[in-house]
Formats: structure tokens, sequence, C-alpha cells
């Protein structure tokens, strides 16, 4: 809250928001992986699914916009692509973007930085993405395995985010 308030828009606010949003992010993926992914009992996916948008803030926001007991492609929809909820993995990817772009740009350059390269292709793999086919089991195994092998990825290359920054304007001290 502090920082939010009062800190310039400087380095050191950019590394606290890239930060706060990777582990958002990140979380957001455990939460999905941990409680979407298998096949479960209707009674007991609606209520992981009710898990998942009381932990993510996001209920109230569901509720409003939809009737009826929470749906996996309603809340797939709501956390994973939904720009307007501030919750959502597509959120975290513009918001982490644009501070890693802020961070690691320079005047005049034409390029994204290596640390912004991650990110972008997180967000452009979540964006081409289909609904259907994330909230789909694989017909093979009771899973829903597009989905497990997008969050996956996309984990995949926020961590690589962070180890390229990490590497870049961190000091080992050893």
């Amino acid at each position: 809250g502090l920082a939010q308030e009062s800190m310039l828009r400087e380095q050191a606010w950019l590394f606290l928001e890239i930060g706060r949003r990777l582990e958002r992010a990140l979380l957001l993926i455990a939460w999905f992986r941990c409680t979407l992914i298998a096949r479960r009992e209707p009674e007991v996916e609606a209520e992981l699914l009710a898990f998942v948008l009381r932990a993510t803030e996001s209920l109230m926001t569901y509720q409003r916009e939809h009737r009826d007991s929470p749906r996996i492609e309603s809340v797939l929809g709501l956390l994973l692509f939904d720009e307007r909820n501030p919750r959502s993995l597509s959120a975290q990817l513009r918001k982490i973007e644009s501070a890693v772009t802020r961070l690691g740009g320079s005047a005049g350059q034409i390029q994204l930085p290596d640390e912004a390269r991650p990110v972008v292709e997180a967000a452009s793999l979540l964006r081409l993405s289909d609904l259907s086919s994330l909230a789909a089991f694989d017909a093979d195994v009771p899973r829903r395995l597009v989905l497990d092998v997008l969050l996956e990825r996309i984990a995949l290359l926020l961590r690589r985010s962070s180890d390229v920054i990490g590497r870049r304007y961190f000091v080992d001290a050893r």
C-alpha cells in the first residue's frame, strides 16, 4: 500500500511491480493447475471453481456477470482472458510486459529488451489459445491437457523473464 501511494515510478518501483505481478500470475497458474486440470465429479468441480473465484477475489465479479453457478468456460474466461478483471492472468501479463519494457527500454531502442521477450511470448500464447479447447478434457486421459500444457509453458516463460531480470540488474554477492 505505502509503495503504491508514495514511491516515484522509477526503477525500484518497477522491480516491485514486476515482482508483485509475477507472483500473482504464478500463484493463479498454480491454483488452476492444482484444482482444475484433473477430471472431478461435477459437484466437486463447482466447489473448486468457487474456491478459485474466492481466492482471486473475483467471485462477486463473476456473480455480477453470470447468474448461474460457476462453469469452467466462464471462470477461465474471467480469470485467464478478461483484461477488465485486474486479477486475470491476461491483466498480469499486460502489466508485467509494460513494466519490463519500461525497465529495460531505452530511448531509440527498436527491439524488445531480453527480459520482455518471454513475457510477450506468454501473453501471445494466452491470446492465441482457444477457450473451449482449454476447458475440454483430453480424450485419452481424464485431464484438461491443453490447459495444463499452456499454463506450464506460461509459468516457464515468466520464470525465465525473472531470471533474465535477476542476471541483468542484480549482482550475486557470493
